[in-house]
Order: C-alpha cells, then structure tokens, then sequence
C-alpha cells in the first residue's frame, strides 16, 4: 500500500499517529477499502491532468473514458469513481472482440507484447469477476473483469537450453523490432520461436538457433495457453474462443475443451474497436413503494 503512494512507515506514521498495533488491525480488516481509497488518490491526479491537458489545447468534445465491465463514464464520472477504469484495457478488447467476430459468448484470449489475458464474454460483456481481484498482490473491493493472466506475449524472452529452457516472464516489450532475432537482435524471444515454427513472419530475418530450441518454447507456450484457457472455463461444454491482440498468432489452432477458434479481421485492434464502439453506462435507482395503510411511523 505504502509502495502505491511513494510512502513508507515513517512517513505514514507522522500522518497517522496512531499505535502500531491498532495499524495492523485497521488493514487487516480494513484493507480492500484502503487499497480502492489509495488507487482513487492515484488516479484522481493522472485524470486530472488529461482533462487540464485538453481544456490546454483547446479542444471541447465530450470525452469519455472506457472502463471495467466494457461501458463507457464521462469525464465527471471519472474523477468521482477513477477505480473503475483500471481493468478496462481486457474489457475492451473483448468488447472488440465481440464486435469482431460477431459472437456474443466465447472465450477471449488477447495476447499483447508482455501478456496475455482470457477472460468469458458473456452476452457480449466481460463476464465481472464474484470474487475480490488482486492488483499487484493487493487485494481490491471494486468491480474487476474475471481474467487469467500469464507473462505470456510476443516480445517474451526464452532463456536456457532446450532441457531446461524457460519462457519469460521478462519481455522486450515494444523493443522487440531492435532486440528480437528476427529483426537482427541478439535476445531469442517467443516470436523468433512462432517464426521459426512457421506461425508468423514478422521480421526481416529468420531467427538462427536450434530448431528444437524454438519447437520447445512453442510446445510450453501451447501448454501455458491451454491451462490458462482451462482455468477461465465454468462448464465442461466445448465453446468458441476468439483470438485477438497483436501476439495473437501465438494461440494454437487447436485446444482441449474449444470448439473452434475465430481470427476475426483487424483482431489486432480489438482493444481500440471495443473502446471506440462501447455503450455509455448509466446508474439508476428504483424507490421502493410503501405498502398501503403503512405511514412509515412506529407506533
């Protein structure tokens, strides 16, 4: 938590100055609510200056911002509830996938340069997960997408040999046009590997290395994908998976428990369709009628 606000217990102390005992009970208890209420001082400040920087440059369009169950909140919305934004780059792209593809049930798998996330869509939404989600290793008490997320992408490096080889969860990111092989780097990353198995042709060179090597790494990467497909599922029904995000090429086309995977056209923009084609959210209240008779008084 400390860590979140740049603070450490000295510094929280001298605010806070209560004993130290009494602090260990208040985030035992208390400590979802004080992670969403430190996440929110974090990120009140970054939409502040978005909104400062457009008002700067004159631009006056209404401006929305994409958020966790794949809807959209206006800028006032924003500064009131900025927590609600923090899972919204998934929920877009499943939103984008849905649009994409046309299906309004499936599983998504989106694969990026560092990660990769899956999640359920559900009747064309996020399906939200019904069980606290950890950012970080902390726990949160704010509506999250229900995602599995792996150190799985296209810039992620292989490391060792073909009999202890290991496959992240370090990655080039977007450095991967200057340190991949197959762009004349000297880093192997899994993209060298897809492009030696043949499932991609990004760069302008064919990685050198053992070709076993790389078959391993696709063959563990397979196996990543698979279980964390798996874990996301909640029926033994086969059902439809859509593969979207740049390093989408990395999903096999054939999985255990998928009964057909869809490589929708422009899946690697999934993320700025769903955001640009995600309905405006809005939040009502339903008072409640008093029965007859009942003047709302005790006697």
């Amino acid at each position: 938590l400390f860590k979140l606000l740049d603070l450490d217990d000295d510094v929280f102390s001298t605010h806070f100055p209560f004993p130290t005992l009494f602090r260990s009970f208040f985030f035992f208890f208390f400590n979802d609510t004080a992670t969403t209420e430190i996440y929110t001082l974090s990120l009140t400040t970054l939409f502040r200056s978005v909104r400062n920087a457009l008002v700067s440059h004159g631009i006056r369009a209404v401006t929305y911002f994409a958020q966790n169950d794949g809807t959209l909140m206006s800028l006032d919305y924003v500064h009131r509830l900025p927590v609600l934004t923090i899972g919204s780059g998934p929920a877009n792209s499943m939103r984008g996938a849905a649009y994409l593809s046309g299906l309004k049930d499936a599983i998504i798998v989106d694969v990026g340069g560092t990660s990769t996330d899956v999640g359920v869509l559900v009747n064309g939404f996020p399906r939200t997960s019904a069980i606290p989600v950890e950012i970080g290793g902390v726990k949160t008490n704010f509506r999250m997408p229900d995602l599995v997320s792996i150190a799985l992408g296209g810039g992620t490096i292989l490391s060792g040999t073909t009999a202890d080889l290991s496959i992240g969860p370090q990655s080039v990111g977007y450095r991967i046009t200057e340190e991949a092989l197959s762009f004349g780097g000297g880093t192997p990353t899994i993209t060298d590997a897809a492009t030696s198995e043949g499932r991609c042709s990004f760069g302008p060179l064919e990685p050198q290395g053992d070709p076993t090597f790389f078959s391993e790494a696709i063959s563990l990467a397979d196996a990543m994908i698979a279980d964390a497909v798996d874990r996301v599922k909640t029926t033994r029904a086969d059902q439809p998976l859509v593969a979207v995000g740049g390093g989408s090429f990395l999903i096999p086309d054939d999985l255990e428990g998928i009964s057909a995977i869809h490589r929708p056209n422009h899946h690697n923009v999934a993320n700025a369709i769903g955001a640009a084609l995600s309905p405006l959210s809005a939040h009502g209240a339903h008072p409640q009628k008093r029965p007859a008779g009942n003047s709302g008084h005790r006697g």
